[in-house]
């Protein structure tokens, strides 16, 4: 069979399977600390700022309703599968619906603010909106079954029945912090290390390239292959995205992608573990057939959607590169500093603070839990005492739970929320227009300067950046402009179309070529300077 020109072959070194293993291991961390703490964040306002009863009006009713409410809450907060899970703690603390907290969980991690402001320019307009409307019948549609098939099944607990709703700032503030600690539990540290330790032995495990010939455009059996590969996989919001510009760029199976979004970023093992842990594993296992099945279905219309002939089709992609080894050029030996300093050039400040926080998290809510609060049953029991003691006081009971707010309403404020999210994510994630034009002239320079060295390996690589930061300009612009420029609206399209044609020949190891294309580029380039750079 064959794997595609990158495939580099099965057999390895020892040295090069372990430090591959090692280095997936400390990146899917990296990019995982963010969004778990993201999610743990919204869960200790939920219950501290909100509390349960109001959740309940919020998002309660089974079924249907209760599905979409889920849906709207998922698209609203900017979450990975990981993140999602202390939210559906406590979702379920407010005795919502099973599928309620299924809709939620699927959708969040997929098609949040974040993946829309960082899909919006990166894929084009009609794959999109497909891809979303997607996300939305998968998550509505499995949670809606979910409550069919299983019964909404109220969940209650002892919290929930402690939970009166809190009307003082500071004590809201206060439940805040104790649930912010409490959500980092040995449960939620369990599911991160099951995914690490997943995306450690597929990185060991897969050679480098192999994934590329296995999901082909127009094959019937990309997206099947990709439902058995992507749950033990973990996506991040802005990297499926990257991964579905890749793909729908390069020419490769778009139901494949979709199967690894939903299944990879919606559904990975973590949620199949937490699911497993409440309902078991005979729920667990019907569920993940009829994820399968609904999702599969939805994958072959995005197979053959009647668009697809505009994209183009190359020989090679890189959007699956990140769940195999690392090329063989990468890891010359096991080195543990060579792999910590290859870790840490390719992740970001953001990452690097997220997880220096999540282990100071994790760290003091043991230390609390297990030692300062050990006598009186830990940091849940004292949260327990604050509810209680408030009960008394205000005498309210739970009936107030049933009393739903109207879906068109929870439905405006939730697109309105999300929308709002995706515009503050958009001003973040993309720079002003002259920043971008002021860093691609910096990757021009390292372009030249690899081009005059004839290194095509790093050419490729700085071309792909420039490709990268043009994608930026419109929604750069656009965001902090309300319009696009009146004139030359055409160029960010341009240059790109350019430098994909310098990429090809770069991968072809023609250094003639793309000597001779330079000024190909920079012409261009000195109008988007023009258009974008003032």
């Amino acid at each position: 069979m064959n794997f595609g020109p990158h495939f580099s072959g099965f057999a390895s070194s020892l040295d090069s399977i372990i430090g591959s293993g090692i280095f997936r291991l400390l990146e899917t961390f990296f990019e995982a600390a963010p969004f778990l703490l993201s999610g743990v964040l919204f869960a200790g306002l939920m219950r501290g700022m909100l509390g349960h009863q109001q959740l309940n009006s919020l998002l309660g009713g089974g079924g249907f309703q209760g599905a979409l409410r889920g849906w709207i809450l998922g698209i609203s907060l900017p979450v990975c599968a990981l993140g999602a899970l202390p939210v559906a703690l406590e979702l379920k603390r407010a005795r919502l619906s099973n599928g309620t907290l299924l809709s939620f969980t699927t959708v969040a991690p997929v098609m949040n603010p974040i993946s829309v402001a960082y899909g919006i320019s990166h894929v084009d307009f009609m794959t999109f909106m497909a891809f979303m409307f997607g996300s939305f019948f998968i998550s509505v549609a499995l949670g809606w079954g979910w409550d069919s098939m299983m019964g909404t099944g109220k969940n209650s607990d002892n919290f929930s029945d402690a939970d009166p709703g809190i009307t003082h700032s500071l004590q809201r503030l206060k439940l805040s912090g104790w649930n912010l600690l409490s959500s980092l539990n040995l449960k939620i540290v369990g599911d991160l290390l099951l995914v690490i330790l997943f995306m450690g032995f597929l990185g060991a495990i897969l050679p480098y390239g192999i994934l590329q010939g296995l999901f082909i455009n127009g094959n019937i059996y990309s997206p099947v292959l990709m439902g058995v590969f992507a749950l033990p996989i973990y996506v991040t919001p802005m990297e499926i995205m990257t991964q579905f510009e890749h793909v729908v760029r390069d020419g490769y199976s778009i139901g494949a992608a979709f199967v690894l979004a939903i299944l990879g970023a919606g559904a990975n093992v973590a949620v199949l573990n937490w699911i497993r842990r409440d309902y078991g594993f005979k729920r667990t296992f019907s569920l993940i057939i009829f994820f399968f099945i609904i999702t599969l279905v939805f994958s072959f219309f995005m197979e053959w959607l009647p668009w697809r002939n505009k994209v183009g089709s190359i020989d090679h992609t890189h959007a699956f590169d990140a769940y195999s080894r690392l090329p063989s050029s990468a890891l010359d030996s096991l080195n543990f500093i060579v792999i910590w300093k290859e870790v840490v050039g390719r992740v970001d400040t953001t990452q690097i603070i997220g997880a220096w926080i999540l282990v100071i998290g994790i760290t003091t809510s043991f230390f609390v839990d297990r030692l300062f609060l050990k006598k009186v049953g830990g940091i849940e029991s004292r949260i327990v005492t604050i509810f209680k003691r408030q009960k008394s006081k205000l005498n309210k009971n739970l009936e107030s739970q049933e009393k739903h707010i109207p879906l068109p309403t929870v439905l405006t404020f939730g697109l309105a929320i999300a929308v709002a999210g995706a515009y503050f994510f958009g001003i973040v994630i993309y720079d002003p227009p002259q920043l971008t034009v002021t860093k691609m002239g910096d990757v021009r320079g390292e372009l030249t300067q690899a081009i005059i060295a004839e290194d095509m390996e790093q050419t490729e690589e700085y071309l792909n950046q420039l490709d990268f930061l043009t994608t930026q300009l419109d929604l750069g612009y656009l965001l902090r402009r309300f319009s696009l420029p009146e004139s030359d609206v055409h160029l960010p399209s341009a240059y790109q179309s350019r430098i994909r044609n310098v990429i090809e020949f770069a991968h072809d190891q023609d250094i003639q070529a793309v000597k001779n294309l330079q000024g190909y580029l920079y012409e261009i380039f000195r109008e988007i300077q023009k258009t974008y750079g003032n």
